[in-house]
């Protein structure tokens, strides 16, 4: 992968403090599969893009921590594409 710009790095860490916010939000809502699932899409949602952001030895560090993060998100999601 090639370097971000500081642009995309700042774009990719406010998603994931966006998936922080969710993640504080839903937790505040009664137990239901709705809140469930809206916690679930944060979790996947959290550490991908803040690892993305980060330097080329950051990224390959935890490259696996990321493809578990999208295999999180595409279960939740209903979705069986691998993307890559």
């Amino acid at each position: 992968m090639e370097n971000l710009t500081k642009f995309e790095r700042d774009a990719l860490l406010l998603v994931s403090v966006g998936a922080v916010e969710i993640r504080a939000l839903a937790r505040s809502l009664p137990d239901s599969e709705v809140r469930s699932k809206i916690l679930a899409i944060a979790d996947g949602m959290h550490n991908i893009p803040a690892i993305l952001a980060g330097e080329a030895s950051e990224r390959q560090a935890n490259a696996e921590l990321v493809g578990y993060g999208i295999r999180d998100l595409q279960t939740v999601l209903g979705r069986n594409q691998v993307f890559g």
